[in-house]
């Protein structure tokens, strides 16, 4: 019988605006013990064997190395990734990204505790009856051992660095060294420091305790049999007790509280935003918002579909589908209006409520006065379509059943006072009267307006204003300016003056265009209430301006609001599909702030990306984020930018795409907003794109090193070539000299001999100056050959080396000089310096046929030699080894050697007496730089 009276009490009250996570979530189980929350507002939460981590939208689950029946107790975020909890038999486990290990205590065996809680960086920890206190940095400090005799079961961190120590005897304050008792309780739960206030709970029995300083008092005690961990904030504190929630506030009053659908045994838990979260058997408890209270049929309305609030004085009437309730002073509904009402509520100044009602007795008007019994009329329309109604400056209420006027007071039935001038043919009725009296009346396909004194008297003038089609009307109101605005499902905020319906200036910023109601607020300005937003505005001379919004977060959570009133304590009351809510002026002045967005994981053509984040060039990009938007989920949106550009468009997807990015290093920054205008802090991903070969940095440093490298291998060149042309010149300098110099010497000694008077020796040495004087023109020729552009082939070569053989053997028959061509040879060119060495040897060797050898035919040929070719010099003369009185034969040979082995070459002379010479002249015709030594 007591727990059905409890259940009872409960079912009267208000019910929280929640949302329930199971499986359907990720969770593993629907059982929940536990619930914190960590760094960056990620919720941690246990149960039977796991641990699992909401982010907003993603769950990461850890399973614990313990039988199932190991549900979590304690559980302590330490990081944004990491958790320690405490297991029922008494195991603690560190969760992060590895996997569940076992935490060592202070002797290095895994730790097994009566008690874990978080305090200031550091766990508290209760190990065989002491106190130990583990830093972050592992060292574990013992910080109190037992009171009394008595050991430790309990210990928190207390207020001004004290600890509140639990024993069997109760709640204690250590401080300085010294232990004084608080309270005497058989089992200490949990404490939590509150500001000023602290909190201590207990059970057997269960009861809460408020302290200020060392005084203690019980504000709450509770015939259920087991206390659970729970939360304080702003001197209210939460815990749950059997199937509801108890707000228990610092005044000592108490209100209990239940959410739709589950049993909340488990611990409770305020986030920092304000959400409270609680544990249970049959799913985790979200409750976005504590004070937003909702009433449905489970918790006394006539029906869950709320349609509108009225108030009358400080006494909310709420029309639902089925009938009126009123709420009373605790915001119970009692009393009402027990039947099928399709009407919207109106007072008259005397606070008479009025509504029509449909039952099987048949159409009626309905008079409620605040005090006594409701009165009934018949009415005259029988249809059910939604009646219109508005209260008059007089007091007086009008009604617009069907295209019917009538006029109500608190007294008597309502007085029909005539027709409308067009028939409405839409199912809302609409009806509104402005100050200076004129009444404005009607639905689709038309409002019309007239004077309603005239109207009263008998004489009315209408004047009527055609409806566009497909607008469809939800309400008038009439705005502090007088001007009459009507709402609309399809066309948002319409103004509606003498010319018409139009729309109003500056009311297209307005969203939704689904408005469903408009009431006038206490507080000046008009709140307009739809699908999914509540807002207030302001008529102004230039149209409409914004005055406040509902957060999104919660207008959404409503849904379908139908119906709007703000209470005389500034409360805003909605009536909708889910029920009727109310929520707290306080809740409507306070911003929730934007989520900080994590980067969850990189991926590159589906890959996941470790710690560098190198990507390969032209690669697909994703960058994956969350944000924990606890309250709101769906209204997160994010926004990016790359290397500090321009933002993107806010998007709902988390997963931001990131193509065309050029090779280098790049910043790319997500931001999060829940309404699109306040933004998170970014956060930040730094990406490396691999340049194409020809952008990459060793490339380049290559390249430049092998400019480096050409630049002076081609200096070197040029210094070698200026040598080499050099060395050239000095060569042709010497040549000159020479065979100029010694000759010119030799005739001129000659030509002296010969002026001084030679005698009989005349004519010879006449002869020996005409013989030096060919020799030198000889030589002078061919300098200037080997000189001249084009003479730098073979063919020129063989055909120089025939020219000179047949001048210097012209003595000889014309059959003397024999030339074998080569032609795949002769088109070969020669290095200059290779062209003049062999082109001496060549003259040399001839020069030694004529003077010496005696010949009477001289064969001269081309020839592959190896990789090099030969030119060969052959006669039939009487060779080398016949005596030779020529001084300088001997000397003629070496030189010729010596030429050839200056461009890389080799001289071969084979001879016989007799058998004649042969002088093979081996070489290559160009040469590498690198193998020419400048010798000419």
């Amino acid at each position: 019988m007591i727990l059905f009276l409890l259940l009872a009490s409960v079912a009267s009250g208000a019910e929280l605006v929640d949302r329930w996570l199971g499986v359907g979530a990720g969770l593993p189980t629907a059982w929940t013990s536990a619930v914190a929350e960590g760094p960056g507002g990620r919720i941690w939460v246990g149960g039977p064997g796991w641990v699992a981590r909401l982010d907003g939208e993603r769950v990461r689950t850890w399973s614990l190395p313990r039988p199932a029946q190991e549900i979590v107790l304690d559980l302590v975020p330490v990081g944004t990734t990491e958790a320690v909890v405490r297991l029922w038999g008494g195991a603690v486990f560190r969760v992060d990204a590895s996997g569940a290990q076992a935490v060592r205590g202070p002797d290095g065996a895994p730790l097994r505790a009566a008690a874990l809680e978080d305090g200031a960086g550091a766990l508290w920890v209760v190990r065989e009856g002491r106190g130990w206190r583990l830093d972050a940095d592992g060292a574990w400090t013992e910080v109190v051992g037992d009171v009394d005799g008595a050991p430790l079961t309990r210990l928190e961190p207390g207020p001004e660095g004290s600890l509140l120590v639990g024993t069997a005897a109760g709640w204690y304050r250590h401080a300085d060294g010294a232990t004084t008792l608080l309270v005497e309780a058989a089992d200490p739960v949990d404490a939590v420091v509150d500001g000023p206030w602290t909190w201590l709970l207990s059970q057997q029995p269960v009861a809460l305790w408020r302290l200020r300083g060392d005084e203690a008092e019980r504000v709450w005690t509770s015939s259920f049999h087991r206390a659970y961990p729970f939360s304080a904030q702003g001197g209210v504190a939460w815990l749950s007790e059997s199937r509801a929630l108890v707000e228990v506030r610092a005044d000592g009053t108490t209100r209990t509280r239940t959410a739709r659908g589950g049993d909340l045994h488990g611990m409770v838990t305020l986030d920092s935003g304000g959400s409270l979260w609680a544990a249970s058997y049959e799913g985790l408890l979200h409750l976005p918002e504590p004070a937003v209270e909702r009433w449905t049929a489970s918790a006394g309305l006539a029906n869950t579909n709320a349609r509108a609030v009225l108030f009358v004085g400080d006494t909310a009437w709420v029309s639902t589908w089925n009938g009126l309730s009123r709420m009373d002073p605790d915001g119970v509904p009692v009393d009402g209006l027990d039947r099928l009402s399709k009407a919207m509520p109106c007072a008259t100044a005397g606070g008479v409520v009025w509504t029509k009602v449909f039952d099987a007795a048949g159409p009626a008007w309905v008079a409620v006065p605040p005090d006594g019994a409701p009165r009934t009329w018949p009415a005259a329309v029988a249809g059910s379509a939604a009646v219109g109604c508005a209260t008059a400056p007089d007091g007086a209420v009008w009604l617009l059943d069907d295209d019917q006027l009538l006029r109500a007071t608190d007294q008597g039935p309502p007085v029909p006072v005539g027709p409308l001038p067009q028939r409405p043919r839409a199912y809302q009725k609409l009806v509104a009267i402005a100050p200076d009296g004129r009444l404005w009346a009607g639905a689709p396909p038309a409002l019309c307006s007239v004077d309603s004194a005239a109207l009263l008297a008998g004489t009315p003038s209408w004047r009527c204003h055609e409806v566009p089609a497909g607008m469809e009307l939800s309400s008038l109101i009439v705005t502090e300016r007088g001007r009459v605005w009507a709402t609309s499902r399809t066309h948002g905020l319409v103004g509606v003056d003498d010319d018409g319906l139009g729309p109003l200036p500056s009311a297209a910023f307005l969203q939704p265009h689904d408005l469903r109601d408009a009431a006038a607020s206490p507080r000046g300005g008009q709140w307009l209430s739809g699908l999914g937003a509540v807002v207030r505005v302001r008529d102004t001379p230039d149209g409409v301006e914004v005055v406040e919004r509902l957060p999104e977060w919660l207008a959404r959570t409503v849904a379908s609001v139908e119906g709007i009133t703000e209470g005389p304590d500034g409360a805003l009351w909605l009536a909708s599909d889910t029920g009727l809510v109310r929520v707290p002026e306080s809740l409507r002045a306070r911003d929730v702030a934007p989520p900080t967005p994590r980067v969850v994981e990189v991926r590159a053509d589906g890959r996941v990306l470790g710690g560098a984040l190198v990507v390969p060039r032209n690669t697909a990009v994703a960058v994956e984020v969350a944000a924990a938007a606890h309250r709101a989920p769906g209204l997160v949106r994010f926004r990016h930018r790359v290397d500090g550009g321009p933002w993107s468009d806010p998007t709902p997807s988390a997963t931001v795409a990131v193509p065309g990015l050029s090779g280098g290093r790049h910043r790319l920054e997500v931001a999060a907003t829940l309404d699109g205008q306040r933004w998170s802090p970014p956060v930040a991903v730094s990406l490396e794109i691999d340049a194409p070969w020809w952008r990459r940095a060793e490339l380049w440093a290559a390249a430049l090193g092998l400019l480096l490298l050409v630049s002076v291998g081609v200096q070197a060149v040029r210094g070698r070539l200026r040598d080499t042309a050099e060395r050239l010149r000095l060569r042709v300098a010497m040549d000159l000299h020479d065979e100029l110099g010694a000759g010119l010497a030799s005739m001129g000694l000659l030509a002296g001999v010969i002026a001084r008077g030679a005698g009989a020796q005349t004519p010879r040495l006449a002869r020996r100056i005409a013989e030096d004087a060919s020799a030198l023109g000889a030589g002078l020729s061919g300098i200037v050959w080997s000189l001249r552009p084009g003479h730098d082939t073979l063919g020129a070569l063989l055909d120089y080396v025939e020219h000179r053989a047949r001048a210097l053997l012209a003595a000889q028959d014309d059959g003397a000089v024999a030339v074998r061509r080569s032609p795949a040879l002769e088109g070969q060119r020669l290095d200059l310096d290779v062209l003049r060495a062999v082109q001496l040897v060549a003259i040399e060797a001839l020069r030694n046929v004529a003077r010496h050898a005696g010949a009477r035919r001289v064969s001269i040929h081309l020839e592959r030699a190896g990789a090099g070719l030969a030119l060969v010099i052959a006669d039939d003369g009487v060779g080398i080894g016949a005596p030779d009185p020529a001084p300088d034969r001997g000397l003629g040979l070496e030189s010729m050697r010596r030429r050839m082995a200056g461009v890389g070459g080799s001289l071969e002379i084979t001879s016989a007496p007799d058998a004649g010479t042969r002088v093979r002249a081996v070489f290559r015709p160009r040469r590498p730089w690198w193998h020419r030594r400048g010798d000419l």
